[in-house]
């Protein structure tokens, strides 16, 4: 049985929101993410893509959390907006 997400996708599953966050200028955005972001889209899930700029040298989660940084704005919306759709 295939356990990859990318098989289970399909429309009509009731699939959550995604959130698929990345650090600036990583290889995984044009390989992984926005093929995955398209593969949701079209299965009629919502798929935000997030690159971190300014994060090419530290982890994204180093300063998630913290006051006044970007990707801690992003996912608090993201969140926000999405809470009662399946989160």
């Amino acid at each position: 049985m295939p356990v990859s997400p990318w098989r289970h996708i399909e429309p009509n599953k009731e699939t959550p929101p995604f959130l698929l966050p990345v650090s600036e200028g990583r290889p995984t955005l044009e390989q992984q993410l926005v093929p995955l972001q398209r593969h949701l889209s079209v299965a009629e899930v919502l798929a935000i893509v997030h690159e971190a700029k300014g994060r090419a040298d530290s982890p994204l989660h180093t300063d998630l959390g913290v006051e006044g940084d970007a990707s801690t704005q992003v996912l608090t919306e993201f969140l926000a907006r999405n809470l009662g759709r399946g989160l």
